[in-house]
This record gives structure tokens, C-alpha cells and sequence, in this order.
């Protein structure tokens, strides 16, 4: 399995990536994540301000870090538009087709 990845890559999206990174379910192709590893609520305190407090956070039990402000790094780097491409060369080169 292959998963496009790009810096648009965050919340739900960048928990299931990180999961099979951890489990080498897939190939990651693209460029980094977000970094957006804790999700946050916004409580308004009144008069257009919020303050954001952090409710969940991804925890992989396989993992010694998180990717919070780093991101996720791909298996094979390639820009976000050029990532579909990457893949289907890199599944070309393990199945030896030309």
C-alpha cells in the first residue's frame, strides 16, 4: 500500500499515516506532514478570544516520539503533485516492469 503524503497532511489523516509508518503497513511518498500530532478545542473567553487547550493526544504504542511541529517524513520523497507519479515508479521498480 502506498500513502501521498504532503504538508496538508494533519489530524486524522496524519494519526492513520503515522500508524502505518509504525507498523510498515505501507510506503509513504510525498513530502512531510504537518505536524499536527494533538488535537485542540477553542474555548471563547468573550470578546472574539479563544484559548486552545489540548484534549487528545495520538499516542502510538510502537512509537518513541510523536510527530507534533516535526511531521511525518515520507519513504520516498517527492513533491505533492509529483507523488501519484513517484508511486506508481516505485511500485514499477518492485515488480520489475518496465
Amino acid at each position: 500500500m502506498y500513502v501521498l503524503t504532503s504538508p496538508r497532511t494533519i489530524s486524522a489523516a496524519e494519526e492513520f499515516t503515522y500508524n502505518f509508518k509504525m507498523f510498515k503497513g505501507a510506503t509513504l511518498v510525498g513530502e512531510i506532514t504537518a505536524g499536527g500530532a494533538h488535537a485542540a478545542n477553542l474555548h471563547s473567553i468573550g470578546n472574539n478570544f479563544y484559548v486552545a487547550t489540548v484534549e487528545v493526544r495520538a499516542i502510538n504504542p510502537y512509537a518513541k516520539y510523536h510527530w507534533k511541529d516535526t511531521g511525518i517524513e515520507p519513504d520516498v520523497k517527492a513533491s505533492a503533485p509529483d507523488a501519484l507519479n513517484a508511486a506508481l515508479r516505485s511500485t514499477g521498480e518492485k515488480l520489475h516492469v518496465k
